[in-house]
């Protein structure tokens, strides 16, 4: 038979569970693609200094012998032959303070983080039977990895209930140990009560941890992110690690994370201070006849994740100035324009429509087919000439699918596992017999019936933020409609993507922060990507508006055809989340479970010895305040403990409504039967008396001293 150990089981168990979670949750941020799974180095630092922690090995050569290895396991994981020149290369390149995408020296520090954070909390746990300062650090890492790698919240939640767990398992194995090794006498029931107890303790904390994850102090964070040196240590970071998946990569305009992200979502809850923060100035200057929704560009995403947006990978570019950056596409109209950027030191530069060339040399970021996804360049004010469509509503409906590259048309049609009900909207919005074009006007009419607002919360985590919108909260911002525009097109096969920037408003030069959007664009073979704009309410730039001059803007409600030319169909009724739905799925599962297992172990709970018998009425006996009983006979401690029950009572109305109208009594007789059976196995030459006879009767016990220690008086 396999001896406990002195830790005890749980402590073993919450041990390995609380590794797997806290490897599992640095294998979901994915910061290297190229990364393989952690979880076995994690287990095997768990096992090594768990080893190292059972031998009587002083500590520095403890710690030598740990480093070596996990260091040695660390290399061989990333080593590919060219170890030590990437790195060289990588040391150089930071050297210069230039951008590198070398993800070989972060996916070591990573490796090495989880390697001693792991192996610190084993040797704290077994070693010094102390493992809270361990888990503080291991749990700091893991909260910055769910922070900016951005982790589901369940799998924060477990870690931090399994954390807790640990901490009180070791503490009550502790304490164990120091009782015995003192030969105090306690019940084995102490050790079943703790473990329900703290059962309950973690569900509950669990629950409540995962509402108040969604408690957010917005100005205090925007407030740290604004302070200088996190601005400088951000800034070198994403230089020095330009090829790690993370959600800042909005700063420099690499690619953003795995799981993506909603572009615009600061705008949510419409701060005072977005209306009077002015990111630029700009001057136009044009001749010609330009189509609507035209915007001030920054940036396309033309993956969508199920969860937000992000961008496949980007080949940068260097392009002199005033060379051109894409070849114009049919019907386009060259747009002049000065912009001064006033917000911060931001590198990606905005221009109205499709950048074409710069007054200075710049970066062109170029992705799928060589499609120009942000430009960048440190230069704050600068002149640009940009490309915008002036192709006529006639010619676009001369544009079928068939025209478009395959290539093109796989890549900016894919989707990910969407629910069932957004395809089928979808497909309810156009026929066969309409042009791509019509098709796309027909998806931008139906999302103008939702109204606009800012005063919304994020999406629920897990939740699709497109299906959310159409049929569970029915209003939105422009990462909503935007958002949905490119998914339903997608879901009909029409190629499209996401564009971020600014509103281009008729009536100033200045842009202010709160002009943040998102806008679709669809890709019309020779005449390129069309800008449209399916958020309700807003002034588009009309078609058919002429200028010398910046700025000469004609205000129309919508910018398209009214959604009465079209056979849509209504807005879906509103669903409402049922209380077993979202987080509650998982609330009410946890306790279900832990109530399974509840019953389950005090159904199979063995009937206590009459040591364990004797030592409850101790307790009993403590809660009543006896005194002085350990220099007491059996029979003594019996006659002071009746005597103290005579003291104590019920409120006539515990009685009447429990039906415990001779509590007194039946404790009295329970605890004469279990002393005179004790005294008799002590003192004399039987050592087969027996207290309680049987389960039902010992329950019974267990229930009257439950009333008396709750409503006792």
């Amino acid at each position: 038979m396999i001896q406990r150990p002195r830790e005890g089981w749980s402590t073993y168990l919450l041990l390995l569970l609380l590794v797997w979670l806290a490897a599992t949750a640095v294998q979901e941020a994915r910061w290297v693609d190229d990364l393989t799974d952690i979880r076995p180095l994690a287990f095997g630092a768990l096992l090594v200094s768990g080893g190292v922690a059972k031998m009587r090995v002083r500590v520095p050569q403890a710690w030598l012998a740990i480093g070596l290895v996990g260091l040695t396991l660390a290399i061989l994981q990333v080593n590919d032959g060219q170890l030590l020149a990437r790195l060289t290369a990588w040391m150089t390149t930071v050297r210069r303070s230039e951008l590198t995408d070398e993800t070989l020296p972060f996916a070591l520090a990573l490796l090495l983080l989880v390697w001693f954070g792991v192996a610190f909390v084993g040797w704290m746990t077994l070693r010094l039977q102390r493992p809270l300062p361990a888990l503080l650090l291991l749990s700091i890492g893991i909260g910055l990895n769910a922070r900016f790698g951005r982790i589901e919240q369940p799998l924060i939640l477990l870690y931090a209930a399994t954390a807790l767990g640990l901490q009180l398992a070791t503490h009550f194995g502790k304490t164990i140990a120091r009782w015995q090794q003192a030969r105090v006498t306690f019940s084995a029931e102490i050790r079943q009560n703790w473990q329900v107890t703290n059962l309950f303790l973690l569900v509950g904390l669990l629950g409540l941890g995962y509402w108040l994850a969604d408690v957010r102090s917005v100005r205090v964070a925007q407030a740290f992110a604004s302070w200088e040196p996190i601005q400088r240590s951000e800034v070198w970071l994403l230089k020095s690690f330009a090829g790690v998946n993370t959600p800042w990569r909005e700063l420099l305009g690499g690619s953003s994370t795995a799981q993506g992200f909603l572009p615009r979502a600061y705008l949510l809850g419409n701060a005072p201070e977005l209306r009077e923060t002015v990111v630029m100035r700009t001057q136009l200057a044009y001749v010609g006849e330009i189509r609507p929704n035209i915007h001030w560009r920054a940036v396309s995403y033309d993956i969508y994740t199920g969860r937000g947006w992000a961008r496949s990978a980007e080949t940068p570019r260097s392009f002199p100035a005033t060379q051109p950056l894409i070849p114009a596409s049919n019907a386009t109209i060259p747009i002049s324009q000065t912009v001064e950027w006033l917000l911060d030191d931001r590198q990606v530069r905005y221009t109205f429509g499709q950048p074409q060339q710069f007054d200075h040399a710049t970066t062109a970021h170029l992705g799928h087919a060589d499609a120009l996804i942000w430009v960048e360049s440190d230069q704050r004010r600068y002149q640009a000439v940009s490309l915008v469509s002036g192709a006529q509503s006639a010619e676009l409906n001369t544009v079928t699918t068939a025209d478009i590259d395959p290539t093109i048309l796989t890549h900016y049609t894919t989707l990910p596992r969407i629910p069932a009900r957004v395809t089928a909207l979808a497909q309810s919005l156009v026929t066969s017999e309409m042009t791509p074009f019509q098709q796309a006007q027909a998806i931008e009419a139906y999302l103008k019936q939702f109204p606009y607002s800012l005063d919304l919360a994020a999406p629920p985590l897990g939740r699709d933020p497109v299906d959310f919108f159409l049929f569970d909260q029915q209003r939105g911002y422009c990462d909503y409609y935007a958002s949905a525009m490119v998914v339903l097109a997608r879901a009909v096969g029409l190629p499209a993507r996401l564009g971020s920037g600014f509103i281009a408003r008729a009536e100033t030069d200045v842009v202010y922060q709160i002009d943040g959007h998102s806008w679709a664009e669809i890709y019309f073979g020779d005449y390129g990507w069309i800008e449209f704009e399916p958020t309700a309410g807003f002034g588009t730039r009309a078609a058919g508006t002429t200028g010398e001059t910046a700025n000469q803007f004609v205000e129309d409600e919508f910018g398209m055809p009214d959604g009465s030319s079209f056979n849509l169909p209504p807005v879906p009724d509103q669903v409402v989340e049922r209380p077993i739905q979202g987080r509650w799925r998982l609330l009410l599962g946890t306790i279900s479970i832990t109530l399974l297992g509840l019953v389950i172990r005090l159904w199979r709970r063995p009937f206590p010895s009459l040591d364990e018998q004797f030592a409850f009425l101790h307790g009993l006996a403590d809660q009543l305040n006896v005194p002085n009983q350990r220099a007491q006979t059996p029979a003594e401690f019996q006659l002071v403990l009746e005597r103290r029950l005579a003291q104590v009572w019920l409120s006539r109305r515990v009685v009447k409504w429990f039906g415990v109208g001779e509590w007194r009594e039946e404790i009295g007789r329970f605890s004469h039967a279990i002393t005179q059976a004790f005294a008799t196995r002590q003192y004399s030459q039987s050592k087969t008396a027996t207290g309680v006879q049987n389960s039902a009767e010992w329950r019974h016990l267990r229930w009257l001293v439950w009333l008396l220690r709750r409503f006792g008086q």
